[in-house]
């Protein structure tokens, strides 16, 4: 099983680096740590982690909450880690959904049993993510218990991102946490075809064929090689 990937963003380097040891002993993958919350900023929406370990106080203009307001389309998953026990402070933690809260000092032992009961959360969730409504449309759960209405007609096409996947529609780009084969497997429809192993495209909306390119919606999609073949058929041409 692929080890869940948590960045760390802790003004303190000794505390970020005890953090780092802790988790990396208890079996989970530190994907980065950041002491600045713009730095932290640019590199979370890079890497899109697993799960986000926040200090409040960073020492900056903006503190953790302000953090994790930026970055909540990303929809991960953040426990906050503060010595910060005021009315004021709860109040405003609350409003950006946090998975869990850590007070400083903490043990090693509070660290592990607070991410083992996160990602088992995060388990459960991620089997109702994407709930089947009928053959046509599922319902994407989002983190805010959102949950959207998907017309398979109104995909535009799938695009995979690690290991995670974008739903494209003409409205909007969701993140979902499924592989592109996952996704592939419960969106069942005969319009919907892999031509690449990133990318799965509604053939309907296929405006133009150049190259070995598709165009929807003025994205380029490329064709690979071993799926040229099969793809082509969908397209008969004068």
């Amino acid at each position: 099983m692929e080890k869940k990937r948590i960045f760390i963003v802790e003004d303190d380097p000794i505390i970020a680096s005890d953090l780092e040891g802790i988790i990396k002993d208890i079996g989970y993958d530190v994907c980065g740590v950041s002491h600045q919350p713009f730095e932290a900023k640019k590199k979370i929406e890079s890497l899109l982690p697993d799960l986000l370990l926040l200090d409040i106080n960073l020492g900056s203009e903006i503190d953790g909450i302000d953090l994790a307001t930026l970055i909540k389309n990303h929809n991960i998953g953040i426990v906050f880690i503060s010595a910060f026990t005021d009315k004021n402070t709860v109040e405003r933690v609350k409003s950006v959904n946090p998975l869990g809260y850590i007070i400083k000092p903490f043990t090693e032992k509070e660290i592990e049993v607070t991410l083992e009961l996160v990602f088992s959360s995060l388990n459960k969730e991620k089997n109702t993510i994407l709930s089947d409504a009928g053959n046509d449309f599922i319902f994407v759960k989002t983190k805010n218990n959102l949950s959207v209405k998907i017309r398979f007609d109104e995909i535009l096409f799938l695009e995979a991102f690690d290991n995670y996947a974008f739903i494209h529609t003409g409205k909007e780009k969701l993140l979902v946490s499924f592989t592109l084969k996952d996704l592939e497997k419960r969106i069942n429809a005969s319009f919907l075809i892999r031509v690449h192993r990133s990318f799965i495209i509604n053939c309907n909306k296929v405006d133009a064929i150049h190259n070995n390119c598709l165009m929807i919606a003025k994205n380029e999609i490329p064709i690979g090689k071993s799926y040229k073949n099969d793809v082509l058929k969908f397209f008969p041409t004068l």
